[in-house]
């Protein structure tokens, strides 16, 4: 008896260095290696198909120790939809996380990182960040 796996899909979030302001909402998507937008829509990844995010992975990293107070990391579908990657994320200078989700795209619908920032004591200063949903067919 034999059995069929299905493809996974990456997608790809990375943004360039920067140093986040309090308070603000950023948007994060492609081109990779850009710096993330304050308005949303700017940053949209589109689906080519229908698929299901099933995993993420999501790094971040900054050039000096800041306060470690709560970043949140959301996936914003069609400007509608947000569902939680990463709720009181601690601004570190170095941190990874993995996450199993169950969103489903349909094709044509465009997705992006949102990341709230908080009023920092510390501004975590030369951040980068790096993303990768993976998706099943």
């Amino acid at each position: 008896m034999g059995y069929t796996t299905q493809p996974i899909i990456p997608i790809y979030f990375e943004t360039g260095i920067f140093t986040p302001k309090d308070g603000t909402n950023y948007y994060i998507g492609p081109p990779i290696n850009s710096l993330p937008a304050e308005i949303e829509g700017i940053r949209a990844s589109y689906s080519c198909t229908s698929c299901v995010v099933r995993a993420a992975a999501v790094s971040y990293s900054a050039a000096n120790d800041p306060s470690h107070e709560d970043l949140t990391f959301t996936i914003l579908v069609n400007g509608i939809t947000e569902y939680a990657l990463l709720v009181n994320a601690a601004a570190e200078n170095y941190r990874t996380y993995i996450r199993g989700l169950n969103i489903p795209l349909k094709e044509g619908d465009f997705i992006e990182i949102k990341l709230v920032t908080p009023a920092f004591f510390n501004v975590p200063i030369g951040m980068g960040i790096q993303i990768v949903l993976f998706a099943g067919l």
